[in-house]
């Protein structure tokens, strides 16, 4: 044989045995070499941390003999066993030795992958007034998280119930977002919402004034009904960007704008309408000329009165020569049908006024013929 210490074929093999004297004897040495074990090995799925992964799970070494007895070591040279196969907590390469029924052994090797969760940094939102909305979509939001990340968000913890439109929330509350990697781990937080209320905004017109007097928009009672303020402005325009002076002494008829502003900042306003009439006037001519045709009576011109109760004229004797209760009933220069002389008539005016208050003036007014 070429090479007996080198055999690898089973079969019966011969070796002569001689010694010194010459005397020789032939014995037959049976070999036996079975064949090599079969170790078939699927690397198991990657899990995400604190997943572990069992190296010693059957399914592993499905297709493999079926009498192997596995043991599993830390090294490629097989020397550092590995303490705990059921439970691998960390991504790396693993060694396996299988031995058969027979004795025989044959190394293989197992890939574990445990994938790295996601960082995910949280910053809730600032807080908003209504109707303001919050976009949850914001990456300033989760500004130092791992990159690459996608997101999704929820309404409950269970994370089963999506939330509809997270970039125009809307609502106060405690919202939760799941944040994926590309190897498909996630992690969650919550975030909290919060969407102040406006201050509830009712106002009462002030009642009409005349030109003479002054409203104080800072009464309580225009505000009266309001609720939820802290702080209350007076403005001439909507932009609120033109303060009132003085709020207290108004005597413009016009639009005016109340804001009220909450504790949390935020405000709601509204406009409010003065009506500032001029002062009631019984307005006589100082003058008229009944013979013309564009001046022919002498009538009294109401201003901010509502009825004219009485309009007298007396000559210069005192005598009443005139009177009436309607306005358009104006005197034309007679007395008992006799056309009155040039000269001087005083005259006597009373009505109710706009408000209902009486209002009584005098006057002179002179013919001229």
């Amino acid at each position: 044989m070429p090479n007996p210490n080198a055999v690898n074929v089973s079969g019966i093999y011969y070796v002569n045995f001689s010694n010194n004297l010459g005397c020789n004897k032939i014995l037959p040495i049976e070999v036996e070499i079975s064949s090599k074990p079969l170790l078939k090995i699927s690397n198991p799925t990657a899990v995400c941390f604190p997943n572990k992964v069992n190296i010693s799970s059957p399914s592993i070494f499905a297709g493999s003999d079926d009498s192997f007895q596995y043991k599993f070591f830390e090294d490629a040279a097989i020397t550092i066993p590995l303490a705990n196969p059921e439970n691998v907590t960390k991504t790396g390469t693993y060694y396996v030795t299988a031995t058969n029924a027979q004795g025989c052994s044959v190394n293989g090797k197992v890939n574990v992958v445990i994938n790295d969760l996601p960082v995910l940094v949280v910053k809730d939102p600032s807080e908003v007034c209504y109707p303001e909305k919050i976009d949850l979509t914001n990456p300033n939001l989760f500004e130092g998280s791992s990159e690459q990340l996608s997101y999704s968000f929820y309404t409950n913890e269970g994370m089963t119930e999506k939330l509809v439109n997270p970039k125009t929330v809307s609502k106060s509350g405690i919202y939760f977002v799941k944040a994926t990697n590309p190897s498909g781990c996630f992690v969650y937080s919550r975030l909290k919402v919060t969407v102040n209320p406006l201050p509830t905004i009712v106002l009462n017109k002030p009642r009409p004034i005349f030109d003479n007097d002054f409203i104080d928009l800072t009464s309580a009672e225009n505000i009266k009904g309001s609720k939820d303020y802290l702080k209350v402005g007076y403005f001439h325009d909507a932009s609120l960007s033109r303060p009132i002076a003085d709020p207290t002494r108004i005597n413009k008829a016009g639009i005016y704008y109340i804001s009220l502003q909450n504790d949390k900042g935020c405000s709601v306003s509204a406009s409010i309408e003065l009506n500032i009439l001029p002062q009631p006037k019984i307005v006589v001519p100082t003058a008229f000329t009944p013979n013309k045709d564009t001046n022919n009576r002498l009538y009294p011109f109401l201003v901010s009165i509502q009825k004219l109760t009485s309009f007298k004229v007396f000559n210069k004797w005192g005598i009443l020569v005139f009177q009436t209760d309607l306005a358009a009933n104006g005197w034309d220069g007679q007395f008992k049908s006799k056309m009155q002389p040039l000269e001087t008539f005083s005259w006597f005016a009373e009505g109710i006024d706009t408000f209902g208050g009486k209002f009584q003036t005098t006057g002179k007014t002179i013919l001229i013929l």
